[in-house]
């Protein structure tokens, strides 16, 4: 069978290092250092890469166990003079790839060896179905897909939710999280207890650290840790490295919630964990249980801060939907109740807790910093955030016409805001810079997605302008691309990897021509 596969390029220099055998790292020289790289592949694919400075090198994909990809070094065999421009692009591939370098193609040599990640991998992966590829969950019964991995190992860890029988042993009964290494091909249940079972309550929202070692999501089951007595929905981590699940909405010394906790967001390195909150027992600063707020756990010290505080009363003001950096330092969030003595528009609001900062942002502004309109929207409309991984950009999605000039579709847009200037830019427009058509994104409010740099986003679209049911927008050069089928197939939530190499989403459509089931897939996205 033909599989269509995409070979991309990104730097992450210390991964490499760590699989360089001794006496084939790159020599170094005054004059000039060797151009490096990690090939990432199925095992025996052959590519043949060409370095601008009159080189090629073949690189075939190793063999190691049962990975289903494995990871090749390689070095191009002449030095590249210091202070030169060099160049990696594919020379030759076999029939059934499609390659492409994606990142970092070209560069200076300006005092360090380059290092080159090439990847080879499918055009769309199935990633609901079970280790032994005879169960799949479909797109019906399968929903948030969450990706994770950093440099060479981009997009190579999904979670997700599903009630399909058969997925690592689940019966079916309540919806179950599950994560799902693409390398070594393994699906694994994580919402279950010390002892195997899975979760005797419906588990969802799964959040995926950098890495994509640690999943955090929300839960009603009384069994994933020894302790749970308090019959409401609570936030939890499972690790992969120790494949445990930790209890995260309890307050320091294990109190539990005395409310619900729901729609987790992680850190990078799994370590934090914010979360939305109607309970009044995580710290001293919160008055009753009526309103939800968002709250910052720190794993390895137990603490507990309020996130969404009030400027005025120094108690909890409320808030949801909390979007974190990947070093925890920054964290996006709606509210509806004014935060601050300037909100005085009435309406929701998206709002910036930053650590060390003296006082919350708000970012849902015009772009001449004015009061946004209501547009056509309830003044409580739910939106979700979104921040890039490197905390400088944060997106949100609104009817407001008034957010930026020229905004007469009268229609849901996305917008970007750059968090330390609060410039604010509309990122809703095809190619030629026109408006879309219909809602972008398709659900109310509806979270985009941000690769760490935020060079691409990710989003749904109704609007047949933009040619897909996924697209996404790279916010240096203003190019729109189609992931998934046009609009009026059937489409999730999308989510980008940290490097924007891949996206994951539901569809109704069959993408992986291996199997003949719709599900969750992971879009390989070449030319990046």
């Amino acid at each position: 069978m033909n599989l269509s596969l995409r070979v991309a390029c990104c730097f992450f220099a210390p991964a490499l290092f760590g699989l360089l055998a001794a006496g084939s790292a790159p020599s170094q020289a005054a004059q000039g250092y060797r151009v490096t790289g990690i090939l990432t592949a199925p095992p025996g694919t052959v590519v043949v890469l060409k370095e601008r400075n009159n080189q090629e090198i073949t690189v075939t994909a190793k063999t190691d166990g049962n990975l289903r990809l494995t990871q090749t070094p390689f070095v191009f065999p002449k030095e590249v003079p210091n202070g030169s421009i060099y160049s990696v692009s594919i020379h030759r591939a076999e029939a059934n790839l499609v390659c492409a370098v994606t990142k970092n193609g070209e560069g200076m040599v300006d005092g360090a060896s380059p290092v080159v990640y090439v990847v080879g991998d499918l055009s769309a992966d199935l990633a609901s179905r079970s280790t032994d590829d005879k169960t799949r969950g479909t797109f019906y019964e399968t929903a948030a897909p969450a990706i994770g991995g950093k440099g060479g190992d981009d997009g190579r860890y999904v979670a997700f939710v599903s009630y399909a029988a058969g997925l690592d042993g689940s019966t079916g009964k309540k919806r179950q999280v599950f994560w799902r290494d693409r390398h070594t091909g393994v699906t694994k249940l994580i919402s279950s207890s010390a002892a195997g079972g899975e979760g005797n309550g419906d588990s969802g929202a799964p959040a995926i650290s950098a890495d994509g070692r640690s999943v955090a999501f929300e839960s009603y089951a009384t069994n994933l840790v020894p302790i749970d007595t308090n019959n409401v929905r609570d936030v939890f981590v499972w690790n992969a490295d120790t494949n445990t699940v930790t209890s995260v909405s309890d307050a320091p010394g294990g109190i539990e919630a005395n409310a619900e906790a729901y729609e987790p967001t992680i850190s990078g390195d799994g370590k934090l964990v914010a979360f939305t909150s109607s309970a009044s027992s995580l710290t001293s600063d919160v008055d009753g249980t009526s309103q939800p707020n968002v709250f910052l756990k720190d794993l390895s010290s137990g603490s507990v801060t309020l996130i969404s505080r009030d400027e005025k009363t120094r108690k909890a003001g409320g808030g949801s939907r909390p979007s974190m950096s990947e070093d925890g330092s920054r964290i996006a969030f709606y509210n509806y109740a004014p935060l601050l003595d300037t909100d005085k528009n009435g309406l929701w609001d998206i709002y910036l807790w930053e650590r060390g900062g003296q006082k919350l942002k708000r970012l849902s502004m015009t772009s001449e910093g004015g009061e946004r309109a209501q547009g056509d929207e309830s003044a409580s409309r739910i939106v979700r955030p979104a921040i890039s991984g490197n905390g400088k950009f944060v997106t949100f999605a609104t009817t407001a016409g008034n957010v930026v000039p020229y905004d007469n579709n009268k229609v849901q847009d996305v917008f970007i805001v750059d968090v330390d200037t609060l410039r604010i830019s509309r990122l809703s427009l095809d190619n030629n810079a026109e408006e879309g058509d219909a809602d972008t994104p398709v659900g109310q409010g509806e979270k985009a997605s941000l690769s760490h740099d935020a060079k691409w986003i990710v989003f749904t679209t109704s609007s047949k302008r933009f040619g897909g049911g996924v697209v996404m927008k790279n916010l240096v050069t203003g190019e729109m691309r189609v992931v998934a089928p046009a609009p009026g197939t059937a489409v999730g939530r999308p989510e980008i990897s940290r490097e924007g190499g891949y996206v994951a989403f539901g569809t109704s459509e069959k993408l992986d021509p291996r199997f003949p089931s719709s599900g969750i897939f992971v879009r390989f996205i070449a030319g990046r």
